[in-house]
């Protein structure tokens, strides 16, 4: 089950994204990337789901939302909004660290 978060640009503007599992990404593909503007791991998601790669969209599941949250704060320039604890565990299950 994936763990939702609120990210938060300096601007003020506001972005929901999860962590873990991803239903919709498994069970629609290379839709979900699509919808939210996520070209590249749309491109990514759709050739591992050619034929003969069985497992490509099981695995691909299992890292697209931690890529997608990934990417927003390191390109976007996105915040984990939260308590100082909830912050840091979840930057340190991100890999991601910022000032």
């Amino acid at each position: 089950m994936a763990q939702k978060i609120v990210l938060k640009r300096p601007d003020g503007t506001f972005q929901e994204s999860y962590i873990g599992f991803s239903w919709t990404c498994l069970f629609f593909g290379f839709c979900v990337p699509l919808l939210r503007k996520d070209y590249l791991h749309a491109l990514i998601c759709l050739i591992l789901s050619a034929p003969g790669w069985a497992l490509g969209p099981l695995i691909y599941a299992f890292i697209y939302n931690k890529m997608f949250t990934k990417n927003l704060i390191e390109k976007n320039g996105y915040r984990i909004e939260g308590t100082e604890v909830e912050v840091a565990l979840l930057k340190q299950k991100l890999g991601v660290y910022y000032a």
